[in-house]
């Protein structure tokens, strides 16, 4: 003889539904919030002679790329344009990245500025930059 266990299930109610949208949308717009802030991803390393910065920007073309030093700030912007959207297609879930980005790096006075270099290939940016021997010390005379 099988023996069957009943077990009785409750319905979700509207409220349960709710909230749980509410709970999957807001954690959705948060997560594509941090991600846009935080766009490209990036490994910054140092080394005795240099700095470098790989940037993530798959799917980007090198053409649609800026990087620029200024004031001893590197900054890495460009965008990433989205594919015509057909209206036979139905997304479930959009999750790539589309937009404009912007990256910024403060980098100490010891860079040497006009030796940077940038190579681009298979969708990751990386920077040499590398270090100069200015470490300069002065007394200033107090007037």
């Amino acid at each position: 003889m099988n023996i069957t266990t009943y077990k009785r299930t409750k319905t979700p109610s509207l409220f349960n539904n709710f909230f749980n949208d509410f709970m999957t949308d807001f954690i959705d717009s948060s997560m594509e919030r941090y991600l846009e802030q935080s766009w490209p991803k990036v490994n910054i390393e140092e080394t005795e002679k240099d700095y470098k910065i790989s940037a993530e920007l798959p799917g980007i073309e090198k053409e649609a790329i800026n990087v620029e030093f200024n004031n001893n700030v590197l900054t890495i912007t460009g965008e990433k344009k989205e594919e015509k959207e057909e209206k036979e297609k139905t997304f479930h879930k959009k999750e790539m990245f589309t937009g404009k980005f912007s990256r910024s790096f403060s980098l100490p006075d010891t860079v040497d500025a006009e030796n940077i270099k940038a190579e681009f290939k298979n969708g990751v940016l990386e920077l040499n930059i590398p270090k100069t021997d200015n470490n300069i010390s002065k007394k200033i005379e107090i007037k």
